[in-house]
């Protein structure tokens, strides 16, 4: 029970850091667009 319960947080901990990792690369990758399509524009 212990160990299950462990293991369960750890998993939930790596699935909250890819979410994160996730949506940190969109962002990047939208603001780095966004700048592309203003260089462009300029």
């Amino acid at each position: 029970m212990g160990v299950f319960a462990l293991d369960g947080g750890i998993g939930e901990g790596r699935r909250r850091n890819v979410t994160r990792s996730a949506g940190l690369t969109l962002a990047v990758l939208g603001s780095a667009a966004t700048l592309t399509l203003l260089w462009l524009a300029l």
